[in-house]
């Protein structure tokens, strides 16, 4: 597993055992008594997933959208650009196989997603 991709499910995994034990019926909102630092780890965990989300189709415009809302934020820049840069890596990587050589559609389909990484990476660095 990936160094990223295991923080990541760290991540997740705390947010989502967060949110299990303080989710309140009574409370709407789901965020009763936590901390001002908990309620920002939820946030940053919702952020987190939304791009994760968005990574499964980055063709789409409002997979750019996600990316640009936590990256940002000064604080979470490196963590998304690095994030996207690994991704862009491991497509890049498809061009070696087999597949890519035979099959005309995967090729587009990895030419795709090789592109909308780039336009991700390039719409944070120039914000």
């Amino acid at each position: 597993m990936k160094p990223v991709t295991a923080l990541l499910l760290a991540i997740l995994a705390t947010t989502a055992l967060l949110t299990l034990f303080t989710l309140n019926k009574e409370d709407p909102q789901g965020v009763n008594g936590l901390s001002e630092q908990d309620q920002y780890a939820l946030e940053i965990g919702r952020k987190v997933i939304s791009i994760q989300a968005a990574l499964e189709q980055p063709e789409q415009p409002a997979s750019v959208e996600a990316v640009k809302v936590l990256a940002l934020d000064s604080r979470h820049y490196v963590m998304v650009r690095g994030w996207l840069l690994q991704e862009l890596l491991s497509a890049e990587s498809w061009k070696d196989t087999s597949t890519y050589h035979t099959s005309e559609d995967y090729k587009n389909k990895v030419v795709s997603r090789i592109r909308a990484l780039q336009k991700m990476v390039a719409a944070i660095d120039l914000e």
